[in-house]
C-alpha cells in the first residue's frame, strides 16, 4: 500500500477536525514465464444493462489429465448469465473425458475437467463466461475477474499426479463506452462509420452491445444517419 493523501483539507483548521489517511494498493503485474503454459481469463469492455463475455483460455505447450479452476468476481457488479464450452472443453469430452461446472455460488464459477488420456497442447478457449452488468453499475468501474487454478496435472501412471507448472493471469471487465466506437478500440473513425453503414444495409451482423454503440443518434435505430454522424465526428466536424 502507498499513501496518496488525506480525505480532508486541514491547511486552515478553526475547530476540531478528524482526518483519515488515504492509501492505494500497489499491484504487481504477474511475471510470465514464456516457457510455461498460461491459464488466463480475458478482459472486456461492457455497458450497464447489457451482457459481456470473457474467455478462459489455456495457451502454450502442455500435457494434462485434469484441471480444476475457478473465476470469482463481485456479485454486486456482475451477474452470471451463462457458461459455454470452448474448443478445449469439447476436445476433452470427445476423448471420453468429463467436464463439470458449479455455477451455484454467487460471484464464482468453478470448473473441473478430467480425462483418461492426456490432452497434448490443445491451445484455445476452455470456456466462455457471459455476465450481465446491472444498470446500477457506474461508468468507469473496473471489475476484477480473479482466476484461481487449484489443480493442473498429468497422471502418467499409478496414483501419483504430476503438477503442470503454469502461469495464471486474471482479467477484468471495464464498464466504459463511447457511443460511435463500434469496434471498441477507443477511437471513433472511418472504420466505425463503415461498419455501421454495412449493418444498416444488412451486409454484416453486430452484437447487441455494438448495436447500442452504433445508435449514436439515440433514436433506437441504426441507419445511415448514425454512419453520417460518426463520420462527421471522426472528421472533427461535430
Amino acid at each position: 500500500w502507498t499513501f496518496i493523501g488525506w480525505d480532508e483539507d486541514f491547511s486552515s483548521v478553526t475547530s476540531d477536525l478528524t482526518v483519515t489517511a488515504q492509501y492505494e494498493e500497489i499491484t504487481t503485474p504477474p511475471v510470465i514465464d514464456p516457457d510455461l503454459p498460461t491459464v488466463s481469463v480475458g478482459t472486456a469492455n461492457g455497458i450497464p444493462g447489457h451482457e459481456v463475455s470473457v474467455d478462459v483460455r489455456i495457451d502454450g505447450d502442455y500435457e494434462m489429465n485434469g484441471i480444476t479452476l475457478s473465476v470469482s468476481w463481485s456479485s454486486a457488479l456482475l451477474t452470471l448469465s451463462e457458461v459455454t464450452a470452448g474448443e478445449i472443453w469439447n476436445d476433452i469430452t470427445s476423448r471420453g473425458g468429463t467436464v463439470m461446472t458449479n455455477e451455484e455460488t454467487p460471484g464464482t464459477v468453478s470448473l473441473m475437467a478430467i480425462m483418461p488420456t492426456r490432452v497434448e497442447r490443445k491451445e484455445g478457449v476452455l470456456f466462455t463466461v457471459t455476465f450481465t452488468i446491472p444498470d446500477t453499475v457506474e461508468i468507469g468501474a473496473e471489475i476484477p475477474l480473479t482466476l484461481s487454478v487449484e489443480e493442473f496435472f498429468t497422471l502418467p501412471s499409478g496414483t501419483t499426479p504430476v503438477p503442470v507448472e503454469h502461469n495464471t493471469v486474471s482479467g477484468s471487465v471495464s464498464v466504459n463506452f463511447t457511443l460511435g466506437d463500434v469496434t471498441g478500440d477507443g477511437l471513433i473513425n472511418a472504420v466505425d462509420a463503415l461498419i455501421v453503414m454495412r449493418y444498416a444495409l444488412q451486409l454484416t451482423a453486430l452484437t447487441p452491445n455494438q448495436v447500442f454503440l452504433a445508435d449514436i443518434s439515440g433514436d433506437g435505430q441504426v441507419n445511415a444517419v448514425d454512419a453520417l454522424i460518426i463520420m462527421r465526428t471522426a472528421l472533427g466536424l461535430i
